[in-house]
């Protein structure tokens, strides 16, 4: 009988050994699990010091989220967030002044400011955070904003040569030299 009643905590108390083992490696694993995803938590949020700053304060970055959606009606209200942004001295060092300074160009189609403000913030993207989240939802990445100007580019192209072919009477269109080789009339002067 002592052999069995030994044999039995004998087997207890390795089960409960391999219990305690499995606890403690089950309790290690849970602890680093939650020790990475603080520390992936703590990586994929984004940083907000640039939207605190003095250039482009989070007033600005909410005011302009507020008013971002795909109609046009809020280009009014924009204008004046861009316009104030403009005369900020080194607006154009900060990707969320570009940012909303850029959405406005595009959505009025001012093709050579858009692509002006489109090549600013390329250049200093790369060296950023990306955007803020305070400019919401609605906010383009850049590369919507690539597409947008360069379809604003071709339909400024397409508008310039549709222009040109307008404006020539009809069957000269390909007769007519460019204006840059036409003869000047006599005592023309610029």
């Amino acid at each position: 009988m002592k052999s069995t009643s030994k044999a039995v905590v004998r087997d207890v108390k390795r089960k409960w050994r391999i219990n305690r083992k499995l606890q403690i490696v089950a309790g290690l694993l849970i602890v680093a699990l939650l020790v990475g995803a603080y520390f992936a938590f703590i990586r994929s949020e984004p940083n907000t010091k640039k939207a605190s700053n003095e250039i482009c304060p989070a007033e600005i970055l909410d005011a302009a989220a507020k008013i971002y959606t795909p109609s046009t009606k809020n280009n009014k209200k924009l204008q004046v967030i861009a316009e104030k942004i403009e005369k900020t001295a080194g607006f154009d060092k900060e990707v969320n002044c570009l940012h909303i300074v850029l959405s406005y160009y595009v959505n009025i189609g001012w093709t050579e400011k858009a692509r002006e403000y489109l090549d600013k913030l390329e250049k200093i993207y790369a060296d950023s955070n990306g955007f803020s989240v305070r400019l919401g939802s609605q906010a383009k990445t850049i590369e919507d904003f690539g597409r947008d100007v360069k379809l604003l580019e071709k339909l400024s192209k397409q508008v310039e040569k549709n222009t040109f072919q307008s404006s020539q009477p009809k069957g000269t269109e390909k007769s007519t030299p460019p204006a840059s080789k036409l003869k000047q009339p006599e005592g023309y002067t610029q």
